[in-house]
């Protein structure tokens, strides 16, 4: 390769890097990890990724609980096994600094940002997938193993109802994911990147999506509607999506299923 793209970047690069995204103090709170993680993230004492099993009993687990559920349709007999944090530094750092570029962009342009940000999307994978996913990120270069149909980026589904689909066997694994969805447009089969969106200087949606014309299910007033409703966002640049947590789950047996799902989401 040329040697543009593999040496370290030199200051002056570094420097407009800083000032792209806002000055030195603001490079430091946006590329700052969540609150939540551990001391040892925290401080960048590694580079490799963690999985941290969080509690049933706190906030953090039923949180992310309660938004599976509420996604997911009714009768599917569904029980979360566990619910892994992923705390990977490197990613997390590549992922903030594309999504305040993004938001920088919407200021100048005057445009709303506030739903920019997808912050939980699921990802039906292989278990032997998962732990290249946790290390490296989602990458495109694998994409068309299950349909290229909205372009050949990476899917995500806004219910866990879409992705149980693609989430293996029993027990069923899939990720929950900070997705940056930006400025989406309709996708088309086999598309390689999305379709301008300002043909003077070029630029380009941040997104795909199944249905551009409908709502996302959360606007329709049911998180779980599948029918008229967005399904999914496909993204086309690595940095635009951080696994945050990995749940699994496993399908049961139970005749007071419907009973109890109601009972987990008014917890």
């Amino acid at each position: 390769f040329p040697s543009v793209f593999v040496r370290p970047p030199q200051m002056q690069e570094l420097k407009k890097l800083q000032d792209a995204l806002g000055g030195r103090e603001e490079v430091i709170d946006a590329l700052a990890v969540p609150a939540y993680w551990s001391q040892a993230s925290k401080n960048g004492e590694t580079t490799n990724y963690k999985f941290i099993t969080l509690n049933q009993n706190k906030g953090e687990f039923k949180e992310v609980e309660k938004a599976f559920l509420t996604t997911m349709q009714r009768g599917r007999n569904i029980k979360i096994k566990a619910i892994d944090r992923i705390e990977n530094l490197s990613l997390w750092q590549s992922y903030a600094a594309k999504k305040n570029s993004m938001f920088l962009r919407a200021k100048n342009e005057g445009a709303d940002s506030s739903k920019y940000e997808k912050p939980m999307m699921y990802h039906g994978t292989a278990p032997e997938v998962i732990p290249k996913i946790a290390q490296q990120g989602f990458n495109r270069a694998y994409c068309g193993k299950n349909a290229v149909r909205y372009g050949k980026g990476v899917y995500f589904a806004l219910t866990s109802s879409y992705s149980n689909a693609y989430a293996g066997q029993n027990p069923k694994r899939m990720f929950v994911c900070r997705v940056l969805a930006g400025e989406t447009s309709q996708g088309h089969n086999e598309q390689l990147v999305p379709e301008v969106r300002v043909a003077a200087t070029n630029v380009m949606f941040d997104s795909t999506t199944d249905r551009v014309e409908c709502p996302e299910p959360v606007d329709t007033g049911n998180p779980a509607a599948r029918s008229s409703v967005r399904q999914m966002y496909v993204v086309y640049h690595d940095a635009q999506a951080y696994p945050e947590y990995l749940i699994e789950v496993k399908k049961v047996s139970c005749v007071n299923c419907p009973f109890l799902y109601d009972y987990f989401l008014r917890k």
